[in-house]
């Protein structure tokens, strides 16, 4: 190889040349040298996405970047105040075009970086809007009782057409948007519905409430794979205008001072609600235990009362003989003139006393104090008065 040495003749007291001579070693000169020019290369995205959802993919086509000499290089980043959601499929934020999914409502920007081999680089810009379902308001979501990797094409169609009966609609009626899992064990179904012409959607509020009336009327078995749940997709409860629904849950959280009915739960339409005011609860509380409390305490009350009254007993007490005669039976003061007017002597007086009183009862504990009373008080029968004596006139007459 020659090595070329560069010479710039000048005569004495004249300016030096501004002309570069170069010359080989020997004394011959060397071919043109024309010194390497890189220019940088150019970014370019091919434009602005626009998309609405369920559309959740876009791409992003870069390959129209230019470089004299080539690109080595791609570099797709997320800028900072894009959504955090969305994916990159395939490690295509090295290469031209990137591709992603799982994009969600908003607007998301994308910056390009392309490099050259000499290291120069350049950038560009772009967008993905994603904008929001038009019928997300109509979409009903229903939650299945079984794996998502066992629910097949066939078991699908037939699911949708027991839909339809339940509905009073055809199957082509009915648009299954999305499955995806839901569970480990379980499936997540979107779908609306539609009737015929005009094509009008059917409103999602209404078809969740018909799906879960008719499914309350039917078997536990009519279709094919039991329902967990059954709402729509975006949370429409007013919540009585006193809380704000939850978008996960799809129930009411109310605001301060205000609960659930749980009683209109239960027995209506099973719809989460704000209707009941704390203060009102607390108040018709304490009046209904103030209520029992005093309901309960009459009637311990009047079972005590009633258990307190013993049975009236008759109590007897031993006459003299000097008594008999004196002592009437009480006319019963309900009888008539005819009852007043008979007097009946007897030898024994019931006493009025009540349990209270300080007497004893007389008992006859064998049959010789029997035989005592009678010498005693005599063995004329209850009712009976004493014969008076006979005088001797009598007795001859």
């Amino acid at each position: 190889a020659r090595s070329c040495i560069s010479h710039s003749p000048s005569a004495v007291g004249q300016p030096t040349s501004a002309v570069l001579t170069i010359y080989c070693s020997n004394s011959q000169l060397c071919p043109p040298f024309h010194p390497e020019i890189n220019k940088p290369p150019i970014a370019k995205i091919a434009g602005n996405i626009v998309i609405t959802l369920p559309t959740n993919t876009a791409e992003l086509d870069g390959s129209r970047s230019t470089d004299d000499k080539g690109i080595i290089s791609f570099l797709w980043t997320r800028d900072e105040s894009s959504p955090a959601a969305g994916e990159v499929l395939n490690n295509s934020d090295h290469h031209p075009v990137l591709f992603l999914s799982n994009l969600v409502e908003g607007t998301y920007m994308f910056h390009l970086k392309v490099t050259d081999a000499k290291g120069e680089s350049d950038t560009d810009r772009a967008t993905v809007e994603v904008k929001p379902d038009p019928r997300k308001n109509n979409l009903v979501e229903m939650i299945l009782d079984v794996n998502v990797s066992q629910l097949t094409e066939r078991q699908k169609g037939m699911f949708i057409r027991q839909i339809g009966v339940l509905l009073g609609v055809l199957d082509s009626d009915i648009t299954v948007q999305k499955i995806q899992p839901y569970t480990e064990q379980s499936t997540k179904m979107v779908f609306y519905v539609k009737n015929q012409p005009p094509h009008q959607i059917f409103k999602g509020h209404d078809v969740a409430w018909t799906l879960r009336n008719e499914l309350h009327k039917q078997q536990s078995d009519f279709l094919i794979f039991r329902a967990l749940e059954i709402n729509t997709v975006t949370c429409q409860l007013n919540c009585s205008e006193h809380g704000h629904c939850d978008s996960f849950t799809k129930r009411c959280v109310c605001d301060p001072f205000w609960m659930e009915n749980f009683i209109k739960v239960q027995i209506n339409d099973g719809e989460s609600n704000c209707d009941w005011s704390v203060l009102y609860v607390v108040i018709a509380s304490f009046v209904i235990v103030v209520s029992f409390g005093i309901f309960s305490w009459a009637v311990v009350c009047c079972c005590k009362k009633r258990k307190g009254k013993s049975k009236r007993k008759s109590k007897y007490k031993i006459l003299d003989a000097t008594d008999q005669e004196s002592l009437e039976l009480k006319p019963n003061p309900k009888a008539g003139s005819k009852q007043k007017a008979q007097v009946q002597n007897t030898s024994l007086m019931h006493s009025e006393s009540e349990v209270d009183s300080d007497e004893a009862i007389f008992t006859w504990p064998d049959r010789e104090k029997g035989k005592l009373l009678r010498n005693q008080n005599g063995f004329l029968r209850n009712g009976q008065a004493t014969p008076k004596p006979k005088s001797q006139r009598e007795e001859i007459l």
